[in-house]
């Protein structure tokens, strides 16, 4: 199997696909845990834009290097760039793209899709409250009342 030419070219993205399919995504930071970089943040939606379009590709695993994921931030890039006023440099373009890619799709595909996605995401949040709700009660159940 020929290895993709953007398996090489995001430095904050390491790659591995079994013969199956199963593409590995690992996140990085120069070989250790991933930092929030200006960099990451806009390489992003690209490698997943060239992910999506690799039809060898047929299952996504995302994971992170090391014991936790993104818990620190590497600004020394370029500052600038997680401002909120240079966001749209960030997102217009992916967004645009995007838009442009579901608008010459059947035009069922761009009205049911969020309808399914909200359907599913609406079941999983009413199925996971009652128990997450009451696993926070109890963990709180041993520690003194404060008033």
């Amino acid at each position: 199997m020929e290895t993709p030419q953007y398996f090489q070219t995001f430095p904050d993205f390491a790659f591995e696909r079994t013969q199956s399919g199963v593409l590995t995504l690992r996140l990085h930071s120069a070989g250790e845990p991933a930092l929030l970089s200006s960099r990451l943040h806009r390489d992003f939606p690209r490698v997943l834009r060239q992910i999506a379009d690799d039809r060898a590709n047929k299952v996504l695993v995302l994971t992170g290097t090391g014991d936790h994921f993104m818990t620190g931030m590497d600004l020394t890039e370029d500052r600038q760039a997680l401002k909120p006023l240079n966001w749209d440099e960030i997102f217009l373009p992916r967004a645009i793209e995007l838009a442009e890619a579901l608008a010459a799709r059947p035009s069922l595909l761009p009205r049911l899709t969020p309808l399914a996605l909200r359907q599913r995401l609406a079941r999983r949040l009413e199925e996971g409250t009652t128990l997450s709700l009451a696993l926070e009660g109890l963990s709180m159940a041993d520690k003194p009342y404060q008033n």
